[in-house]
């Protein structure tokens, strides 16, 4: 599985309020009803949550509460699916520069 997105969407200035990116997994397994996304920079987990995964693996914008990015670093967005009794199925990371928007390894 694999995730995605950018920070080239419009944000609130570090106002306490973030709307997360759309979000978009691939290749996920089937069986897959749940995603928690959650989002960290360095050490810090910065928030999210768990939500209903929709049939086309697109998570909205504004769908995940976070407190950030707002300084400019990187930050990386973490996805994990599971069944809907709770099995983890698959997980995937990616991490981008804010707010360049450079993929980061």
């Amino acid at each position: 599985m694999s995730i995605t997105f950018s920070f080239r969407q419009p944000k609130d200035a570090c106002t306490g309020y973030f709307q997360s990116p759309e979000i978009r997994l691939q290749n996920v397994p089937p069986g897959a009803a749940l995603v928690r996304i959650t989002l960290t920079q360095k050490d810090s987990e910065l928030g999210g949550q768990e939500v209903p995964l929709s049939v086309n693996h697109i998570v909205p914008v504004g769908a995940i509460h976070t407190q950030g990015p707002c300084n400019p670093g990187i930050y990386t967005y973490s996805a994990i699916v599971s069944n809907s009794i709770g099995h983890i199925l698959a997980k995937a990371t990616l991490s981008r520069e804010f707010p360049s928007d450079e993929i980061h390894q």
